[in-house]
C-alpha cells in the first residue's frame, strides 16, 4: 500500500506538471485571441517528418530514406500521425491556420502511397496496424474541399490511395486497406463483432469523402457509388418502439446482430474505444438521412438528449470502465458524451441537424467550460492530446465554428467563445469574429452577419470564407443573447446532407441472388428464379456470393464473352460493378458492353467502356448506366470484347427501390410520357414520337378502364416506362449520326467509306421516317457504331504505323527483330493501300505491328533460355504470391497455394514442347508437391504439370526435372506457375530457375482423324504441329433449300445456310389514322406465303400482331375543341379562360387559366379588320385581351404569326388547346368543311351558331354545306375514314371556293401559268380564281401550289383572313 501510495503522489505531481504546461498554453492562446493587435497565430504542426537537405532531387533538395523501400527518395516524408485520431478537427485546421503547411504534410503523406503501394492508418514512420477506418480517404477530400493546392498528379496520388483503401478487398494490417471488406464491400457493411461496427462506420464517413474527391475530379461513375456507400449506415440500423429503442449497431454476415440486445454503456469490441449511445449519431456525413430514420428533426433532438443526460452508476462505470476514457466519460458529469475520445466529438453539432442550434451552443460552451479544466486534478485537458485532435477541437470551437462533416469542406456554427477572435491569414487579410456582447450567460445566437450581411444556415463552405480573404478582410459578427432564438431554426438553415427532404435513405443495393441458378443455355424463357449463364464459364456462382476472394472463369467464343444474367422479377440497373480476380489487371475485362432486355431478343446498350483498367486485384470498380432509375428489366447481358480468359471475382447489379406502381404511379408516367412526346415533336425525333404516340395509347387504354386489375396496372407501368426509356435511348442515334457525318472519310480506304456511307445514308433514310420500327432505328444505330468502330481500326493502324516507324529508327542495324519489324510496317501500309483490304486486313496488321514492336525493343523474355526464378513480374500490382521471397539465386516460400507471375515469355520459331525446372525440395517439408505453369492469367489454360519429388534431407540440393507441355505453345504470353501440394506438407519447392525447349522443325505426324477446315477447305491436322495432310476443296452437296443448309458431303462444313422461307409476295396494307374515337392502325404489309406481317414491301423489317392491332389514339383529337366554363374578368373578380374539350370524344384536353381582374383604366379596343366591321361578330379576344397572344408554337418571327394572330382575335379560328396552335398540323376533310361552313355563316348572318351534332359531330356541319350548295351531296355518304383523312390543298381550295359567291380579281394570272397546275387539272378552276383574287400566293417565287400535298394549320389560318377580309388579300406578279 505504501509503495502504491508513493507511485500516486508521483503520478500526481506529474499530472499538475502537466496541467500547468497546458494550461499556460491554453491562457496564451486565449490571451493572443482577445488582443486586438495581436499579429495572428501559428498552429504547432504536430507531425514530423523524415528527411535533410541534400541539395539534390526535384523537392527543394529534400530527400530522405524510403522506410519501404530502403532507397533514397525526393521530398519531405511526414509520419508519427495516426488518422483516426486526427481526421476530425486536426486536418481542418492545418488547411485554415497553416495551408501552405498543410501542403507539404499533404505531400509528405502521398510519399507513403508512392513508396509502398499503400496509405497506412498510422504512419509511424512505415505503417502502424493501428486503430480503425483508412481515414486519410477523408484527409485526402476534405482538403481539396478546404482549397489545398497540390499538382493534379499528386491529386491522382491521393484518390488512387483513397480508391485501393475503400474498393481493393485485401487487408494489408499495418499497409493499408480494410478490415472485411471482401465481405463487407457486397453486404453494405462489415460484418461480425471484434470493432467491425466501427469499420464500418466510419467507412461510410471516408466513402462521402471519395464521393466528393471523385466528383471534383470528374470520375461521375465513382461519385454515384460512393455516396450511395455513404447512407449503407442504414444497413446497421436497429428499430424498436420509441427513440430510446433505437440504435446503431453490429450485424453478422448473414444479417442477424450480433448481440441479443443493445446495451448502451458497454465498452465492447463491436464499437471501438466508444459505447451505444455515442455512436447513435455518427453519421455526420448525413445528418439528414440519421434524422429521417429516427422519425425526424425532433427525433433525432431526443435521441441526443439521451445521451447527455443519461447517468452513470458508478457500479456501471466500474464493471465496464475498459481504458481510461470511460472513467473520464463520467467524470465530467454529460450523461454519456465521452469528450475525451474522439468518437464523440461531433456530437453537440449534431443538434444542428435536427434543426436545433441553441442546443449545439450550449453543449459547446458547456464542453469548454468543464473539459478543458482537468479531471480529478486537473491536466488542462481531459484524456489524450492525440496528435493535435484535442487542442484543434477547443480552437475550432472557442472561434464559434467545427468542422463537422469532413470530406464536405465546410465549416458549421456553435457559439463562439470570446468577444473577438481575429485570425491573419496567409491570404492576406484577416478573418475577425466579433461577438462584442459575448459572456457566460450570453452564449445563444440570436444571429449573425457576414461582411454586413445576414446569414441564417448554420454551415458554410471554408473556401466561401478563405476565398474572399485573398482580397479583403472577413467579419463574422455575431448576436449573442441569454435565452435560445430562432436563428439558424429554418426549414433549409441546416448543413447539407446526402439525403434530401424526409426519405429514408435508400442506397443502392445488388439486385442479384446469390441462391441464383446456373442455367444451361442462353435464357430465353423467365424461370421461377433468377439465373446466370456463360457459355463454357466456370463457378459462375461465385460472382454473386459476396465474397470477391472467389472468382469465375468466362471463356470467349469467336473473341467475345456473353454473361447472363435473368430476374425472376424486373429490376432497375442504374450503375453496376465489375470485381478483378486475385491475379487483377490481366484477367480483367478491358472492352465490354451492358445490354438489358425485357424479352430476351431485343437488347438496349445500357453502358459501353473501351479500355477500361483495373489497377489491382480484388478491386471493385463501378460503372454508371444509361438506363433511367424507374425503368425496370428482366434479363442483363454483359458483352466482352477478350480472346483469352476472362476472370471476375463479383458482379453487382445496382439500383435503388422502385415506387409502388399503381393507379396513381400510371397517371403519372402517362402525363411524364405526354411532355417526352412534345419534347421529341420539337425536337425532330419524327419516328420516336410516333413510337411514343403508340406506347401512351396503349398506357391510356389500362388507365380508362373501370376494372382494372393491378397486375394490369403494373404490366401497363412497366411497358410504359420500358417504352419510354427505350425510345429516349434512341435519341442517340441522331447524335451518332451527326458526328460521324463532320468526319472526313475522303482520304480513308474504301472499305472504311463504304462503311461510313452506308451507314449514314440507312440512317438518314429512316430518322426521317414517320413510320421507322424501333429495330429499323436499332439496325441504323447498330450499323452507325460499327462504321465508327471501322473508322477507328483505321485511326488506330495509321497511329501504329508511326509508332512502328519511330521504334524501327531507334533501332541499331543489327538489332535483333528489326527485319521483322520493317516487314510488318511494309505489309501495314499494303493493308492500308489495297483498295481491296478489309478492316479485319486492318485489325490482324495491327496486332502484328504491337507484337513486332514489343520484340524488337526486347520487351519479353526468350523462353528457350533460362528465365530464373527470383527475376519475377515485380512492378506490377499482386504479380507474386506475398509469401514467395527472393532469396538472391532462388524463390523460397513456396508454400502450397502460392504463385508467381513471368511476363511477356516469348516462345518464337517452332514453338515449345517441353520444360525444364532446376529445384531443391527438403523431404521433410516438400516432396510430392506440382507445379502447374498457366498461361496469360492465374487461372488461363494449363499446358503442363510437374510433380516434384523431394531431393534431399535439406534445401540446398537441387536437381532438374522435365515434362512435356500438353500443346505446343507459340507467340507471347504471361506464364504463371501456381505450386500446390496435396501430400499435406506445407511447401512444394525453392525454384532456382527454369526453361523451355523448342519443338523439332521436323517429327513423326500424327494426324487426326477428324477433319479440320474453313470456308473453303478441309484437311487433316498434325496434333504436334502445324502441318496439314489431305488438304481438298470442299465437295458441295445440293443447294440449300428453305429447310436445310448446303453442306460438304466429305467433312460436313455448313457452306450455305438454309434460306428460312422467302416471302415472295407482298400486299399492302394502308395505313388508317388511328384518332380519340376511332381506332386506327400503321401501315403494314402481309405476306402471301406465310401470313407474316412486316412494314416494308421487301419484308426486311417483321411486326407483331400488337403492333397492327387496331386502337385509338387517345392525343390525336378530331371533332374540333370548343371551351367551357370560361368566365369574364371584371373590376372586382379574376375571370377564367374556361377549359378546352374535344368535340369529337369529349374528354378534357387542356385546363385554362385565371384571367387578372380588369384595371380601372380601361384599355382601347383595336380594330383589326376595319373593312367589314358589321360582319364581325364580338370578340372576346379583342380589345384589351389583344396583347394575350397565347400560343406559345407560334413564334413572332414566323410567316404566318401575323396571319394566326388576327384570324385567332377576330374568331375565325381557335388553338388545339388554350396555348397550343400546333402550326404544322394537317387539315382533315371534316374540318375543312366545318371551317367553310362556319365562314359562310358569318359571312351571310354576322354570326356562328353552329354547333357540332349527329351520329357524327361533324354531321351537321356537313349537312349545313350541302344545303347551302357550299359542297356537293357526294361528301353526304362520305365514310369515317375519309372524312377524317388528311385534306389535299386542292380539295381544301375547292370546299372553301363554296363559302363565298364572287371572288373579284386583283392580280393577272395567265391560264397555265401556276407550274404545276394546268387549267385542265382537277379543281384548276377554283384555284386560278383563288390566285387571281389573291387569296392564294403560292409555295415560291413561280407560284408552286402543291394540288396533292396535304395543307397545315397555318396556311389555314392565312387563306382563312385573306377570304374574309378583302385588304389582307395578296398582289402577285407570276413569271
Amino acid at each position: 500500500m505504501q509503495e502504491k501510495k508513493k507511485q500516486y503522489i508521483l503520478d500526481d505531481l506529474l499530472r499538475i506538471i502537466l496541467a500547468m504546461f497546458v494550461l499556460t498554453v491554453l491562457f496564451a492562446f486565449s490571451c493572443l485571441l482577445l488582443s486586438h493587435g495581436a499579429r495572428g497565430i501559428w498552429l504547432a504542426v504536430l507531425a514530423q517528418f523524415m528527411g535533410e537537405q541534400t541539395g539534390k532531387g526535384s523537392e527543394g533538395g529534400w530527400q530522405y530514406m524510403s522506410p519501404y523501400t530502403k532507397t533514397v527518395k525526393d521530398g519531405k516524408l511526414y509520419y508519427n500521425n495516426g488518422f483516426w485520431d486526427t481526421y476530425r478537427t486536426t486536418w481542418a485546421a492545418y488547411s485554415l491556420f497553416t495551408p501552405e503547411q498543410n501542403n507539404e504534410l499533404l505531400l509528405g503523406l502521398i510519399h507513403h502511397f508512392e513508396d509502398s503501394g499503400w496509405m497506412p492508418r498510422w504512419v509511424a514512420p512505415a505503417g502502424t496496424n493501428s486503430m480503425v477506418g483508412t481515414s486519410s480517404d477523408v484527409i485526402f477530400a476534405d482538403a481539396m474541399l478546404r482549397g489545398a493546392t497540390l499538382t493534379d498528379e499528386q491529386w491522382q496520388l491521393a484518390y488512387q490511395s483513397a480508391l485501393k483503401n475503400a474498393s481493393m478487398s485485401e487487408f494489408k494490417g499495418a499497409s493499408g486497406g480494410r478490415d472485411g471488406i471482401d465481405k463487407g464491400l457486397f453486404l453494405g457493411y462489415t460484418p461480425g463483432g471484434s470493432q467491425k461496427f466501427s469499420w464500418s462506420i466510419e467507412g461510410y464517413i471516408n466513402d462521402a469523402g471519395i464521393a466528393n474527391m471523385a466528383k471534383e475530379l470528374g470520375d461521375m461513375d465513382a461519385y454515384t457509388y460512393y455516396k450511395s456507400r455513404a447512407t449503407n449506415y442504414v444497413n446497421l440500423f436497429r428499430d424498436g418502439d420509441g427513440v430510446e429503442n433505437k440504435w446503431l449497431a453490429a450485424k453478422n454476415a448473414d444479417g442477424s446482430w450480433t448481440r441479443s440486445k443493445v446495451d448502451p454503456f458497454a465498452f465492447h469490441d463491436d464499437y471501438t474505444e466508444t459505447t451505444a449511445l455515442n455512436m447513435a449519431c455518427s453519421v455526420p456525413q448525413d445528418g439528414q438521412g440519421l434524422a429521417n430514420l429516427y422519425g425526424g428533426r425532433a427525433a433525432l433532438a431526443e435521441k441526443l438528449d439521451q445521451l447527455f443526460e443519461t447517468t452513470l452508476e458508478t457500479d456501471t462505470v466500474g464493471a465496464n470502465q475498459g481504458i481510461h476514457e470511460r472513467r473520464e466519460a463520467q467524470e465530467v458529469k454529460m450523461g454519456e458524451y465521452g469528450h475525451s475520445n474522439q468518437p464523440s466529438h461531433h456530437i453537440p453539432y449534431m443538434y444542428l441537424y435536427a434543426g436545433r442550434p441553441y442546443r449545439t451552443q450550449e453543449k459547446v460552451r458547456q464542453v469548454l467550460r468543464q473539459c478543458y479544466v482537468g479531471s480529478r486534478i486537473g491536466q488542462g485537458y481531459i484524456g489524450d492530446e492525440d496528435n493535435g485532435e484535442m487542442s484543434a477541437w477547443f480552437i475550432f470551437s472557442a472561434m464559434g465554428f467545427y468542422p463537422l462533416n469532413m470530406g464536405s469542406g465546410e465549416l458549421v456554427f456553435g457559439s463562439p467563445l470570446f468577444k473577438k477572435i481575429t485570425l491573419h491569414h496567409e491570404n492576406g487579410h484577416d478573418l475577425i469574429i466579433e461577438a462584442p456582447n459575448n459572456s457566460s450567460t450570453n452564449i445563444y445566437v440570436g444571429g449573425l452577419t457576414i461582411n454586413g450581411t445576414p446569414y441564417s444556415k448554420t454551415s458554410i463552405k471554408q473556401t466561401d470564407l478563405t476565398d474572399q480573404l485573398k482580397t479583403k478582410d472577413v467579419v463574422l459578427h455575431f448576436d449573442m443573447q441569454e435565452n435560445p432564438g430562432t436563428w439558424g431554426t429554418g426549414e433549409n438553415d441546416v448543413p447539407d446532407s446526402l439525403t434530401k427532404g424526409d426519405e429514408t435513405p435508400d442506397p443502392l443495393r445488388d439486385r442479384t441472388n446469390s441462391a441464383a441458378v446456373v442455367a444451361e443455355d442462353v435464357p430465353t424463357t423467365l424461370s421461377s428464379g433468377d439465373s446466370i449463364y456463360s457459355a463454357n464459364g466456370e463457378n459462375l456462382k461465385n460472382l454473386l456470393d459476396n465474397n470477391s476472394k472467389t472468382s469465375a472463369t468466362l471463356k470467349p467464343t469467336d473473341g467475345t464473352i456473353s454473361l447472363y444474367y435473368t430476374f425472376a422479377k424486373p429490376q432497375a440497373v442504374s450503375l453496376y460493378t465489375l470485381t478483378s480476380a486475385r491475379d487483377g489487371k490481366d484477367s480483367a475485362p478491358k472492352n465490354f458492353t451492358l445490354y438489358l432486355s425485357n424479352d430476351g431478343s431485343t437488347w438496349t446498350k445500357a453502358d459501353e467502356r473501351e479500355n477500361v483498367t483495373f489497377e489491382w486485384s480484388l478491386y471493385t470498380k463501378p460503372f454508371k448506366t444509361n438506363a433511367a432509375d424507374y425503368v425496370q428489366y428482366r434479363y442483363v447481358r454483359l458483352d466482352i470484347k477478350s480472346d483469352s480468359e476472362i476472370r471476375l471475382g463479383e458482379l453487382e447489379l445496382m439500383s435503388t427501390e422502385m415506387p409502388a406502381l399503381n393507379a396513381d404511379a400510371l397517371d403519372g408516367m402517362i402525363a411524364e410520357a405526354i411532355k417526352a412526346k412534345k419534347a421529341l415533336s420539337d425536337g425532330g425525333y419524327a419516328p420516336l414520337e410516333t413510337l411514343m404516340s403508340a406506347a401512351i395509347g396503349e398506357a391510356q387504354t389500362v388507365a380508362a378502364k373501370e376494372n382494372k386489375t393491378d397486375a394490369e396496372i403494373e404490366e401497363a407501368c412497366r411497358k410504359l416506362i420500358n417504352a419510354m426509356s427505350e425510345i429516349e435511348g434512341m435519341k442517340d442515334l441522331w447524335t451518332k449520326l451527326d458526328a460521324i457525318k463532320k468526319v472526313d472519310t475522303s482520304n480513308m480506304p474504301s472499305a472504311v467509306q463504304n462503311s461510313v456511307r452506308s451507314a449514314i445514308s440507312n440512317a438518314e433514310e429512316v430518322t426521317k421516317n414517320y413510320n421507322s420500327t424501333m429495330d429499323a432505328l436499332k439496325d441504323a444505330k447498330s450499323q452507325l457504331e460499327q462504321a465508327s468502330n471501322d473508322i477507328q481500326s483505321y485511326q488506330d493502324l495509321v497511329a501504329k504505323i508511326e509508332e512502328a516507324q519511330q521504334v524501327y529508327e531507334g533501332l541499331a542495324d543489327d538489332a535483333a527483330h528489326k527485319d521483322a519489324l520493317n516487314q510488318a510496317i511494309q505489309n501495314a501500309q499494303t493493308a492500308l493501300n489495297d483498295p481491296n483490304a478489309t478492316i479485319a486486313d486492318f485489325n490482324h496488321a495491327n496486332d502484328a505491328l504491337d507484337l513486332n514492336i514489343k520484340l524488337a525493343q526486347a520487351k519479353f523474355r526468350n523462353a528457350y533460355e533460362k528465365i530464373e526464378a527470383e527475376e519475377f513480374t515485380k512492378f506490377e500490382t499482386d504479380a507474386h504470391d506475398s509469401r514467395i521471397v527472393n532469396d538472391g539465386k532462388n524463390i523460397g516460400g513456396v508454400a502450397s497455394g502460392t504463385w508467381v507471375k513471368y511476363s511477356n515469355v516469348y516462345f518464337s520459331g517452332n514453338g515449345a514442347k517441353k520444360v525444364t525446372f532446376f529445384y531443391a525440395a527438403q523431404e521433410r517439408d516438400a516432396g510430392g508437391g506440382q507445379i502447374h505453369i498457366r498461361l496469360g492469367s492465374l487461372d488461363g489454360k494449363e499446358i503442363a504439370t510437374l510433380t516434384c519429388p523431394a531431393t534431399g534431407s535439406n534445401w540446398s540440393n537441387y536437381v532438374e526435372l522435365s515434362g512435356e507441355l500438353t500443346e505446343i505453345t507459340k507467340g507471347m504470353h504471361d506464364v504463371y506457375l501456381y505450386f500446390e501440394n496435396n501430400t499435406g506438407k506445407t511447401y512444394v519447392a525453392n525454384v532456382d530457375w527454369f526453361r523451355f525447349t523448342e519443338a523439332s522443325s521436323s517429327h513423326e505426324h500424327s494426324w487426326s482423324n477428324e477433319w479440320s477446315k474453313n470456308e473453303t477447305h478441309h484437311w487433316h491436322a498434325c496434333s504436334g504441329c502445324d502441318e496439314k495432310n489431305d488438304v481438298e476443296p470442299h465437295t458441295p452437296g445440293a443447294a440449300a433449300t428453305e429447310i436445310d443448309p448446303q453442306i460438304c458431303t466429305v467433312c460436313g462444313y455448313i457452306i450455305a445456310p438454309a434460306t428460312g422461307h422467302i416471302h415472295h409476295t407482298t400486299t399492302l396494307v394502308p395505313a388508317v389514322e388511328a384518332t380519340c374515337v376511332d381506332m386506327g392502325h400503321r401501315a403494314y404489309y402481309t405476306c402471301s406465303g406465310c401470313s407474316k406481317l412486316f412494314a416494308n414491301e421487301n419484308a426486311t423489317e417483321e411486326l407483331t400482331e400488337a403492333d397492327v392491332t387496331p386502337k385509338t389514339d387517345p392525343t390525336n383529337h378530331v371533332g374540333g375543341t370548343e371551351i367551357r366554363d370560361a368566365k369574364d374578368a371584371t373590376y372586382t373578380e379574376e375571370g377564367y379562360t374556361g377549359d378546352t374539350y374535344c368535340l369529337g370524344c369529349g374528354n378534357k384536353i387542356a385546363e385554362g387559366h385565371a384571367i387578372p381582374k380588369l384595371t380601372p383604366a380601361p384599355a382601347p379596343v383595336l380594330p383589326v379588320i376595319p373593312s367589314k366591321p358589321a360582319q364581325l361578330p364580338f370578340n372576346p379576344n379583342a380589345g384589351s385581351n389583344v396583347s394575350k397572344f397565347p400560343f406559345a408554337d407560334v413564334p413572332s418571327d414566323s410567316w404566318y404569326y401575323s396571319s394566326v394572330k388576327a384570324a385567332w382575335e377576330n374568331g375565325l379560328i381557335d388553338g388545339v388547346t388554350a396555348n397550343e396552335f400546333k402550326p404544322n398540323a394537317t387539315l382533315t376533310v371534316a374540318q375543312t368543311i366545318k371551317l367553310a361552313a362556319a365562314l359562310h355563316q358569318l359571312d351571310r348572318t354576322g354570326e356562328v351558331s353552329l354547333t357540332s351534332g349527329g351520329a357524327n359531330w361533324y354531321d351537321s356541319y356537313v349537312n349545313y354545306a350541302v344545303t347551302n350548295g357550299i359542297i356537293e351531296k357526294d361528301y353526304a355518304n362520305y365514310t369515317k375514314a375519309q372524312m377524317n383523312a388528311p385534306v389535299t390543298r386542292g380539295e381544301f381550295v375547292h370546299i372553301f371556293h363554296g363559302a363565298e359567291e364572287a371572288y373579284k380579281a386583283i392580280n393577272t394570272v395567265a391560264d397555265n401559268a401556276i407550274p404545276d397546275v394546268k387549267t385542265t387539272d382537277k379543281f384548276a378552276a377554283e384555284i386560278y380564281e383563288f390566285y387571281r383574287a389573291g387569296i392564294l400566293t403560292g409555295s415560291d417565287a413561280k407560284g408552286t401550289f402543291h394540288s396533292a400535298s396535304t395543307i397545315k394549320r397555318s396556311e389555314a389560318a392565312a387563306i382563312l383572313l385573306r377570304m374574309f377580309e378583302a385588304s389582307a388579300r395578296v398582289s402577285i406578279d407570276l413569271p
